[in-house]
């Protein structure tokens, strides 16, 4: 066989793997998002006040203030009132408490994440694995109430493939399955090695989110940084 002939074969060969692989990643991404998407809508299904920041009223000053309906009312007493129904959050008593978990078709989910910056919307599984991280982004370490939770995905095309995109500033939002809201404010972008998975760890944030910098390259991670602005 002439040597041209040989090199347009394994031309050919290698078009066909890439044309193979690319199909590939193509099915594997739809149907992790079909997956992700049924599991977010039965968690906002559950999830109380989904997206919503909970803000009780300001008592005993006797000023008018809006109540949980919408009502303006006028409030003398309230130290009484507020003995009878305490609304502080379980996690603000107890912020060592394992973050609760809601189980959709086999998997424990831990909450939901929003960037809206990048109409993205997905559910967290609450811990990571291979066969875990192709249904919908990872919990990887820490807990929303303790100020040091890391998530990561693939870069799935409607997973964390937008990540490298979002500008410091940018509103990412996550809401525990109890409703807990908190929002967090994009501060940092890091592009660390993934044989150094410490460095995952690395600094004071209340938020970090990872993925690769595409499906083939699994030696780099690109991490954004977030410090938490709501609740205060």
């Amino acid at each position: 066989m002439k040597k041209g002939t040989v090199f347009i074969a394994v031309g050919i060969l290698i078009i066909i793997s890439a044309l193979a692989l690319t199909g590939y990643n193509l099915y594997t991404s739809d149907s992790a998002y079909r997956e992700a998407s049924s599991a977010l809508g039965k968690l906002q299904d559950i999830i109380p006040n989904q997206g919503k920041p909970i803000t009780p009223p300001i008592y005993g000053s006797g000023d008018a203030v809006t109540d949980e309906n919408g009502d303006t009312v006028t409030e003398d007493i309230i130290e009484e009132d507020i003995a009878k129904e305490d609304k502080t959050p379980d996690y603000v008593k107890n912020p060592q408490m394992e973050m609760p978990v809601y189980t959709v078709d086999g998997q424990d989910y831990i909450g939901v994440l929003a960037i809206p910056e990048i109409s993205l919307e997905l559910p967290i599984i609450s811990q990571m694995s291979s066969p875990r991280l192709k249904k919908a982004p990872c919990r990887y370490s820490g807990s929303a109430y303790t100020d040091d939770l890391i998530i990561g995905a693939h870069c799935y095309d409607k997973f964390f493939a937008k990540l490298k995109s979002v500008s410091n500033g940018a509103e990412v939002k996550f809401t525990d399955v109890d409703g807990n809201f908190f929002v967090y404010k994009v501060i940092a972008k890091e592009t660390i090695n993934e044989k150094n998975p410490e460095e995952l760890k690395s600094g004071d944030w209340e938020l970090s989110l990872f993925t690769c910098p595409v499906l083939a390259n699994t030696d780099k991670r690109i991490v954004l940084r977030c410090e938490r602005i709501y609740p205060q």
